[in-house]
């Protein structure tokens, strides 16, 4: 129970608080104001980040991804992942991993009747990329490559225009294999599909998993990664710290365990630089909150200074 003193404190506050009561609305619309506008972009951003990350892991490396050590010094084909199946099988048993996916990537040349250009080559597993990459869901000509398609290829609508390609039209992909001889197939355009970004609709294309590997001279169980997906993702760290666990004790050296912001620096340097401009940017909205409180106290202060000195001349404390 509250003793006397303290309902007394109590009362006078809250008469003190509606004695300018026009006062009071504008430090409580002020603090509302802010902090609804504050607690709004935060969310915004937030969600604006998770957007990016999502779309961006999922059209390449997943959450987590496993390569060679020295891939990411220097991306080249024969850079992989051999003898892979038993850490497929490990990953799909890990209940956080919600899908995952082999890769054959390299960088190639892509020519056509109008033109050429060079480009990223991604050889894929058409099942496994449908549960894992939304870029079957982005075809916006055509159709999306199946399991039992050979020479058939996906190609951003950017690059299409660029080359002037249709549904339907050839092309040649031409790169090096692991040998360091020129290796050359010739493919038929199946879909075209319109992520929105100018960089993967202008420079990447996605051909079958064992195309790939026969153009890069490849062996049947030899990739250059495996993209994991995680959920929820607050469990990513832990389940990277189990894969390297697994990867240390299976004694497999050639093999390096490595986080979406490793593998793709520029989208977490971007998302590190916006965010903290963000929070600046809610600092100074803060302050302007705190100055117009602190101005309407200070004014309220002022007005009473005669009261104050009544009060402390007859021995109020």
């Amino acid at each position: 129970m509250l003793d006397s003193a303290t309902i007394t404190l109590v009362r006078q506050s809250w008469r003190s608080i509606w004695r300018n009561w026009r006062r009071t609305l504008i430090t409580v619309s002020a603090i509302t104001m802010g902090l609804t506008i504050a607690v709004f972009f935060v969310a915004l951003g937030q969600g604006f980040y998770s957007h990016i990350v999502n779309t961006a892991v999922r059209s390449l490396g997943g959450h987590i991804t496993v390569e060679h050590p020295d891939y990411r010094e220097a991306p080249a084909v024969d850079l992989v992942l051999s003898d892979i199946e038993p850490l497929v099988k490990h990953v799909a048993s890990i209940p956080e991993v919600t899908a995952y996916k082999t890769l054959v990537t390299g960088q190639g040349v892509i020519k056509s009747a109008r033109g050429t250009t060079p480009g990223m080559l991604m050889g894929i597993d058409p099942e496994r990329e449908t549960k894992f990459s939304e870029l079957s869901q982005k075809i916006v000509a055509g159709t999306y490559l199946e399991k039992s398609d050979k020479r058939k290829i996906v190609i951003g609508q950017k690059l299409a225009d660029q080359l002037k390609l249709k549904v339907g039209k050839k092309l040649v992909l031409a790169s090096n294999n692991v040998e360091g001889e020129l290796s050359e197939q010739q493919f038929r355009v199946k879909g075209i599909f319109s992520t929105g970004s100018p960089e993967l609709d202008g420079y990447l294309v996605q051909i079958p998993l064992a195309q790939s590997q026969k153009l890069f001279g490849l062996k049947p169980n030899q990739v250059t990664q495996l993209g994991i997906m995680i959920d929820p993702l607050s469990a990513r760290d832990r389940v990277l710290e189990g894969l390297e666990a697994y990867v240390a004790a299976s004694g497999a050296k050639e093999t390096r365990v490595l986080p979406w912001e490793q593998v793709q620096p520029e989208l977490a340097s971007f998302i590190k630089i916006d965010r903290t401009s963000n929070w600046i940017m809610q600092s100074i909205l803060i302050f302007l909150t705190l100055f117009t409180i602190w101005n309407t106290v200070l004014m309220s202060v002022m007005e009473r200074k005669r009261e104050f000195a009544m009060m402390l001349a007859i021995g109020t404390p």
